[in-house]
């Protein structure tokens, strides 16, 4: 539930109305008004992990698939801004490198994890946080630009045997 152009159902600013129509509810002196209630809406099924911000939710189904959706800027474009690099106006299943084992979430920003060890950030790479050369773009699309800097600093603290992300 929520606002309509971030629920990735392909609403967009168009006419995004998804309000239960005339719900009436009473104050606590009994006196009658009348509330706008989200409707919730149907987006996806077999969601194993959920994970949502403002902007948007990642969903990692049974099959260990990775999808993403959101914010609708730029409706029907899916390469259109940052939003729709990181979400998509629908859900979208995002190719990843690897085995997908986890993924982790922040300000305009996704890193997942594979089975190799290996972690990789989609989004703003604002500060250059993925990358401290500042080599990658400001942008980075899917499926992403590796983190070797995070998983070689883990490596110091937990041990060249550690496999981050599992």
């Amino acid at each position: 539930m929520g606002d309509a152009n971030h629920l990735g159902i392909e609403f967009g600013y168009l006419d995004g109305t998804l309000y239960e129509p005339g719900l009436y509810l009473d104050d606590v002196n009994g006196k009658s008004y009348k509330v706008s209630v989200p409707i919730p809406q149907f987006v996806m099924d077999d969601v194993n992990t959920l994970y949502c911000r403002f902007g948007g939710c990642v969903a990692v189904i049974n099959d260990n698939e990775l999808f993403t959706w959101g914010v609708t800027l730029a409706a029907g474009v899916e390469n259109g801004s940052l939003w729709q690099i990181m979400y998509g106006y629908k859900p979208l299943k995002r190719e990843v490198i690897g085995n997908l084992t986890k993924f982790d979430g922040g300000k305009e920003s996704i890193i997942y994890w594979n089975d190799e060890g290996k972690a990789f950030g989609v989004g703003w790479n604002n500060h250059f946080k993925y990358d401290p050369k500042g080599k990658a773009p400001l942008v980075v699309n899917w499926p992403g630009v590796e983190l070797k800097f995070v998983t070689d600093e883990m490596k110091k603290v937990y041990g060249e045997d550690f496999v981050p992300g599992q």
